[in-house]
């Protein structure tokens, strides 16, 4: 059971104990156990290579099937990440500017990948204390205090952006490619058609406004209003962006979550390919499940009174980041702050697992503030 494996990366060689972890494998244990033996020598662990010509396909693959992440980028202690990480970099910041042809594909994707919505009023925020009695939908407290928002039409899209579409925009615009840092759990789940990943916010928000230049729509980030009403199919008071027998079902939501999932990604608590989990009734993907979304606000506690096209505070210190989740104490309303740009100083094998699961899962995706559809 390989999947299992990553939660050994929150404990220092020197101090873990194989029973830490559950249900491995015999060859699994056995392999911990020589590394554990080999770090408590001072032994230098031994490192074997990724074939580069393996680890582009990898790159190039979507949707690739368990056996093939396994062989491509596996997941033990003994791959040399460095030099796979550096194959990665100089295969994706050597590719050329994209072409006509992807740009023009790129336009047409994101018009057909667009659900709309003409506006309207809600209650945005944890609406259970609006109901009679009062009922709270999270245990959470940044989603009160419930408030009236109107909204004018926009545009959502349908899924989150893909490793694919991003590639392009760096590529255009010649910066580096992301998700090839310094840390080879995160390039595990760099697969075309997986949500980019590791993005902070300014990254997030320049490619919403790049596909607004190359387009000549006004694409931007979604604000925390837009992206609630979305995820609500239109501000109904829902607990779950889910379809509509999972709304207000933590454990009907999770069985379709969970069959939707099953062998789709490296780990079982991270990325997938966009579409994996099943619309709400809007027809919008992906925002029930694993992961967190940027939007437009700066993040701040809400006030009481009604608003109009909300856009946050003009300046703050956090970002506001929105839930994409199954949890039952986290339902369609919650939000937390996150700073918007991410320094990670890693100095042991301490802090890998709390990395990966803490930005491989920070995505995204963009909003077209026009009242009517794009046609």
């Amino acid at each position: 059971m390989r999947h299992h494996l990553p939660l050994l990366l929150c404990l220092s060689v020197t101090t873990l104990s194989v029973h830490a972890v559950e249900e491995i494998s015999e060859a699994d244990r056995a392999m911990l156990e020589g590394i554990i033996k080999m770090g408590e020598a001072g032994t230098p662990i031994p490192k074997h290579p990724i074939p580069k010509d393996l680890l582009i396909k990898a790159l190039q693959t979507p949707s690739p099937k368990p056996e093939f992440w396994e062989q491509a980028m596996p997941n033990d202690f003994t791959v040399d990440a460095e030099q796979a990480l550096q194959d990665a970099r100089d295969y994706l910041n050597n590719l050329p500017p994209p072409s006509k042809a992807e740009l023009a594909a790129l336009k047409q994707r994101t018009q057909r990948n667009l659900v709309h919505f003409s506006g309207g009023t809600f209650t945005m925020g944890d609406f259970g204390w609006w109901e009679t009695p009062p009922w709270p939908i999270t245990t959470e407290e940044e989603d009160d205090p419930p408030h009236s928002v109107t909204l004018s039409g926009f545009s959502i899209q349908t899924y989150r952006v893909t490793f694919a579409d991003y590639d392009l925009f760096t590529r255009a615009k010649r910066l580096p490619a992301i998700n090839t840092g310094d840390y080879f759990g995160g390039l595990r789940f760099r697969y075309p058609d997986y949500p980019a990943g590791s993005v902070a916010w300014p990254q997030a928000r320049d490619y919403c406004l790049w596909l607004g230049d190359i387009t000549g729509q006004p694409f931007d980030l979604p604000t925390e209003a837009q992206w609630e009403y979305a995820a609500r199919s239109g501000g109904r008071e829902v607990f779950f962006a889910a379809p509509p027998e999972a709304e207000k079902d933590v454990g009907k939501l999770n069985e379709i979550l969970n069959k939707a999932a099953e062998g789709r990604s490296p780990d079982h608590f991270n990325s997938r390919p966009v579409g994996t989990y099943p619309p709400n009734r809007a027809g919008v993907y992906d925002m029930a499940g694993y992961g967190l979304e940027w939007v437009f606000d700066w993040y701040a506690p809400y006030g009481k009174a009604s608003q109009i096209d909300p856009k946050g505070p003009d300046s703050g210190t956090l970002k506001v980041l929105r839930y994409v989740s199954s949890d039952p104490s986290k339902g369609v309303t919650s939000r937390r702050g996150e700073a918007a740009t991410l320094k990670i100083h890693r100095k042991s094998l301490d802090l890998e697992y709390e990395l990966i699961a803490s930005t491989v899962n920070l995505n995204f995706r963009c909003a077209l503030n026009k009242p009517k559809p794009w046609k």
